[in-house]
């Protein structure tokens, strides 16, 4: 058996993801397998007739990545997941103008061959089952938002009792998978240690807390609060060039979920009834540099999360005076 180490690039899309394997001498094989459990164990058998040894990258595209992702490392192989903004400026660094999912294969072997990028770790079963139960939750809310707005507009008798009675079964899901993820929570340990220590954080309560840890992964998951926030896209960016003076905006790489739940918090402790709350003189420093009211919610979003981050990570609770002697500083 070949006891060479291939590295592999996988390039993956809902329903397919094409792979391409570095050989000796800079050659590469390429095939396309199914996004499915059965593609998977093709991909596999595929591999092992080239060695034994792999190190296989693909980007944080969406979720499609995950189940290959978890699948891989389940059959002792290395797996490695970057931001697909590391693989893009490797492209423009090659020079390269043309795009197919075959050559982006190709380009994530060789910069994995190149950067040799470290090997991802699946979180904890628990919290893989947490953020699963979330995604769900998530799923039955916007269903259900869907036909409480068609409530509104349909007329017919028949339609309406229809409507009704689908709306009144996912309201029933939508409750029955609220105490499923309590439920998963309260049987784990440290996640209901994590837990209370994140419900110490203002403007952290009972819908974002569960997000967080399925996000942090018990604060082990980043080495700090910055890699948190540009994984969640919650970094800014700026485009400047000679006499062009870009506006900057975050980046929005990585789970929108997490977004989506740290932003009302961060409005309600910006500019809702919690604004004179322990972040009001970072909003107020940043209006007084002239800042749009966006700009200061999204950096308090990003504060909330480097702050969870942080709790996590040192597994401490939120101190009050420590922050605000900080924020002096």
């Amino acid at each position: 058996m070949d006891n060479s180490l291939y590295f592999v690039g996988a390039d993956i899309a809902l329903k397919k993801f094409d792979a391409a394997i570095r050989l000796d001498g800079n050659r590469y094989k390429h095939k396309v397998f199914a996004n499915t459990p059965e593609g998977f164990t093709a991909f596999h058998a595929w591999l092992q007739g080239f060695g034994s040894h792999f190190h296989i990258l693909m980007e944080a595209t969406n979720v499609y990545h995950e189940e290959l992702a978890q699948y891989l490392y389940e059959q002792g192989h290395t797996v490695s997941i970057v931001n697909p903004r590391c693989i893009h400026a490797y492209a423009k660094s090659q020079n390269l103008r043309s795009k197919t999912d075959k050559i982006d294969a190709t380009l994530i072997a060789r910069y994995a061959a190149k950067e040799v990028p470290p090997a991802w770790q699946p979180p904890r079963e628990p919290l893989r089952v947490l953020l699963l139960t979330l995604r769900q939750l998530e799923r039955l809310k916007t269903v259900e938002q869907q036909q409480r707005d068609l409530l509104g507009t349909v007329k017919e008798p028949g339609c309406v009792e229809s409507i009704k009675r689908l709306h009144a079964f996912l309201q029933g899901e939508i409750k029955r998978m609220g105490k499923e993820v309590k439920a998963i929570i309260a049987a784990d340990e440290r996640m209901q240690h994590n837990a209370k220590l994140l419900h110490t954080i203002p403007g952290i309560g009972e819908r974002t807390v569960p997000w967080l840890l399925a996000y942090l992964h018990d604060g082990k998951r980043f080495a700090n609060g910055k890699a948190a926030a540009t994984c969640a896209g919650l970094t800014p960016m700026l485009h400047q060039s000679g006499t062009s003076d870009g506006k900057a905006h975050i980046s929005k790489i990585g789970p929108s979920e997490i977004r989506k739940v740290l932003y009302m918090p961060a409005v309600v402790y910006s500019f809702g009834i919690c604004r004179d709350g322990p972040y009001k003189s970072f909003a107020d420093s940043m209006l007084a540099n002239g800042k749009a009211k966006k700009s200061v919610i999204t950096a308090l979003m990003r504060k909330l999360l480097t702050i969870a981050q942080a709790v996590l990570q040192y597994r401490c609770p939120f101190d009050l005076q420590r922050y605000e002697k900080a924020t002096k500083k």
